[in-house]
Order: structure tokens, then C-alpha cells, then sequence
């Protein structure tokens, strides 16, 4: 299988990877919407259109 993975990878123009939020959150990345996430630690009490207009 590993073979046939590099096969397509070596033949690809682009590559895209999915991934869910664990995958950020495990490598240290901070999340958005626990309570240490960005939200809670820059924008709380701001309101959402004003997030979504700046």
C-alpha cells in the first residue's frame, strides 16, 4: 500500500490533506471554541457581526 501511496504522490500535481480539529489541537495548536481557544482568549463578548464584518 505504501508503494502505491508514493506512486500517487510522485504522479500529482497538487495534494490536499483533510483534517479534523484533533489533528491542530494534538500538535499544539490552539482550537477556537474551547475555553482556552482564540475566541475566549481575543474576541469574547465581541459580537458576530462584528466578527464577520472586520
Amino acid at each position: 500500500m505504501a508503494e502505491n501511496l508514493q506512486t500517487l504522490f510522485d504522479q500529482a500535481q497538487h495534494i490536499t490533506f483533510m483534517t479534523g480539529a484533533g489533528v491542530s489541537t494534538a500538535s499544539g495548536i490552539p482550537d477556537y471554541r474551547s475555553k482556552s481557544g482564540l475566541y475566549s482568549a481575543k474576541f469574547k463578548g465581541l459580537p458576530p457581526e462584528y466578527l464577520l464584518s472586520h
